[in-house]
């Protein structure tokens, strides 16, 4: 009893770290996040305490295929320095993945229904006043940016003021929102709990504020999901959707700096946030050596100074993974993606269910096509949130049936 109480405390402790990932705390080649720090510290005890037992489910061969043939493909690498970060990153996010594992196992659904509700109002209510207080600090107290063009909880793209929270980025705050509001609809849906409303409007806010085309697209799937339960769910999102075009039309014509923003977001939605520049001279890239790529890591060796920037990655996962490794690693990730999906299909629980994970994967492929999302630690939580949100609601109900035969 002590022991399980004692593995919850970790999980929870565990999981919330990855939430706050731009409070980081040196620079030793890489940001030394709060989930690495803690790795660090959990893991020599953690693996120390006997009969530990791992939920291991067999999908994640692949992923474990694909990571050792990538970590093999350093022999094409010519700066094998970005090589030995890349491995230590990758090490730590597997031993990441093994304490989210091990830590879970005593987790029940409805043990982390209370959780994520009470997680979900404090880091909604953190990342609104985060952000604010750096919109404040920029424009009423002439606080400057940093060198990323960030302040407290805003990222300013041009002139577009961009909610990030705790994560570093607006598009990971997405995958941060994403997760938690799966976990939570899965969760109170599951053990037919009442939604609640505040903590769906808070998300909507945090997500308008992000301005980021690829979160309303990926979140897009998700509203379709919940809508298809209730008709007087979908009506009210028909009805929500047409009340703020009108409100932001009118908004439009009414104030300079909205035009400014919408007009900003159109242009660049328009070229791809320059990506279609940029995944054209990655492909070109490509065509001269398919078969085995150009080598763990090396793909910000070809991208200093391109368009007057020195790129880190190739934002797509895909072609980043092409890049990288070749055909195979591109063969490997693909065969990853469709595993999951037919886990997901094949798992027991309920059809609504079903389909809010479904979406899920939907959401984080989309994101993926427009990041990279491959060696980051977002990625790998994701990856054990879908499989663990999977296996409570199953593990429930079938408790829950054992629970009805026996009497």
């Amino acid at each position: 009893m002590v022991r399980s109480k004692l593995l919850n405390k970790v999980f929870f402790v565990f999981f919330v770290s990855f939430f706050f990932q731009q409070f980081w705390l040196v620079n030793i080649g890489t940001p030394l996040k709060p989930y690495m720090l803690l790795v660090i510290l959990i893991a020599p005890v953690l693996f120390l305490l006997p009969k530990i037992k791992i939920y291991s489910p067999k999908l994640l061969i692949l992923p474990f295929l694909f990571f050792v043939y990538m970590l093999f493909s350093f022999y094409q690498a010519t700066n094998f320095n970005l090589v030995m970060v890349r491995f230590i990153g990758i090490t730590l996010l597997i031993v990441a993945y093994l304490i989210l594992v091990i830590s879970s196992k005593h987790i029940t659904l409805e043990s982390f229904y209370i959780f994520i509700k009470k997680f979900s109002y404090i880091y909604l209510a953190l990342s609104l006043g985060y952000y604010f207080i750096g919109v404040a600090g920029l424009l009423l107290f002439g606080m400057e940016l940093d060198g990323d063009r960030k302040l407290f909880g805003l990222y300013m793209e041009g002139v577009l003021p961009r909610l990030r929270g705790g994560a570093d980025s607006p598009n990971n705050f997405v995958l941060l929102l994403l997760l938690l509001n799966v976990g939570y609809l899965v969760s109170a849906s599951t053990l037919n709990k009442k939604v609640s409303s505040i903590i769906m409007l808070a998300s909507a806010l945090c997500l308008l504020l992000t301005i980021s085309v690829t979160g309303y697209v990926a979140y897009a799937l998700l509203i379709a999901t919940i809508s298809l339960r209730k008709v007087k769910y979908l009506l009210g999102l028909i009805t929500v959707l047409t009340l703020l075009m009108v409100v932001l039309a009118f908004s439009y014509f009414q104030f300079e700096w909205l035009q400014q923003i919408i007009n900003a977001r159109a242009d660049r939605v328009s070229s791809g946030s320059g990506r279609s520049d940029l995944f054209a001279y990655i492909l070109q890239l490509i065509s001269k050596q398919p078969f085995f790529g150009f080598g763990l890591a090396q793909v910000r060796e070809f991208l200093v100074g391109f368009h007057g920037r020195d790129l880190q990655s190739a934002h797509n996962s895909f072609l980043e993974v092409f890049f990288e490794g070749g055909v195979l690693a591109l063969l490997l990730f693909i065969l990853c993606w469709i595993m999951l999906v037919l886990k997901m299909v094949s798992s027991k629980v309920p059809v609504y269910i079903k389909l809010i994970l479904l979406s899920y994967i939907g959401g984080l492929f989309l994101i993926s096509m427009a990041n990279m999302m491959v060696y980051v630690e977002l990625m790998v939580l994701n990856l054990f949130a879908l499989i663990f949100y999977c296996r409570l609601v199953e593990v429930y109900i079938g408790n829950k049936t054992t629970l009805v035969v026996s009497k």
